[in-house]
């Protein structure tokens, strides 16, 4: 607790410092960009930190990440580049794709015993050559799709940005998603359990590879 309360002191002092020298740091624009970001990142951290706590590593997250937006741009966008097809196609093959990628890097890392660190490397730099084969090293855009609004959006709109914007209620709900899973099911248990004593979890009957290849599905 008093090493998380120091670090809460140091982002308030940092916050405090920013506000100081720019009045634009609360500002709402800012503030609502700065939550979108944060919602963002914090999605991402949830579902590496299931991997995390097992005692593994996904370098591979971020081009995960690019791949399924490239995807969804390619499949669904009705701008040049995109094919033009419903975002009920584009979405589903976006994440089957990385899930998939997921499913094959737990497989190699678990069932083949490699290191998760030159499993995710590789495949972080793997995915990155496909997502620009994709896009045929240019770029693709949205144009006017609806899947902006999702990213856009949101409630309660005071000059016309949102008080509050989706990404931050999708945060909020993957936080409660996960808070369940890891602290009020049995595979939440599993996962700290391999995570303090790998060899005494599988001693005592859990299915550590099946455990490890969902994290890094998830």
């Amino acid at each position: 607790m008093r090493r998380e309360f120091g670090m809460f002191v140091a982002l308030v002092v940092m916050c405090l410092v920013l506000w100081i020298s720019n009045a634009d740091f609360l500002g709402q624009s800012n503030v609502l960009n700065t939550t979108r970001q944060i919602s963002m990142l914090g999605i991402l951290s949830i579902g590496v930190g299931f991997v995390i706590i097992t005692g593994g590593i996904d370098l591979s997250i971020g081009s995960v990440v690019g791949l399924t937006g490239v995807l969804i741009a390619r499949l669904s966008s009705a701008a040049q580049g995109g094919l033009g097809y419903s975002l009920w196609i584009g979405i589903p093959i976006a994440l089957g794709v990385a899930l998939l990628i997921g499913l094959a890097q737990g497989l190699l890392i678990t069932r083949l015993k490699l290191q998760p660190f030159i499993v995710t490397l590789g495949g972080m730099l793997l995915i990155r050559g496909v997502s620009q084969t994709v896009v045929q090293g240019g770029t693709i855009s949205f144009g006017n799709s609806a899947f902006l609004d999702l990213a856009n959006g949101g409630f309660l709109r005071v000059g016309g940005d949102p008080l509050i914007p989706f990404p931050i209620l999708i945060f909020l709900a993957v936080i409660a998603i996960g808070t369940y899973v890891l602290h009020f099911t049995v595979f939440g248990r599993y996962v700290y359990a391999i995570g303090g004593n790998r060899d005494a979890a599988q001693y005592s009957g859990i299915d550590v590879r099946k455990v490890e290849t969902l994290t890094y599905v998830i």
